[in-house]
């Protein structure tokens, strides 16, 4: 796929379910480098505490 979406639906929010997240998107096309936008929700790993799925880079919106 290339240049595509994805998003998932989930009834709460945690660290623990947007790593799965990204794990979901890392495994949708293993061998791409997948570029994640997201605002600074203390439940979004950034790498920086939190590891990261391999090609997958984070960049955090500003304040």
């Amino acid at each position: 796929m290339e240049g595509g979406t994805q998003f998932q639906f989930m009834p709460t929010v945690g660290l623990d379910l947007s790593g799965g997240f990204l794990e979901q998107i890392a495994n949708s096309d293993p061998a791409a480098e997948h570029v994640v936008i997201w605002d600074g929700a203390g439940f979004h790993p950034t790498g920086a505490t939190t590891p990261l799925p391999a090609r997958i880079h984070v960049l955090t919106l500003p304040a």
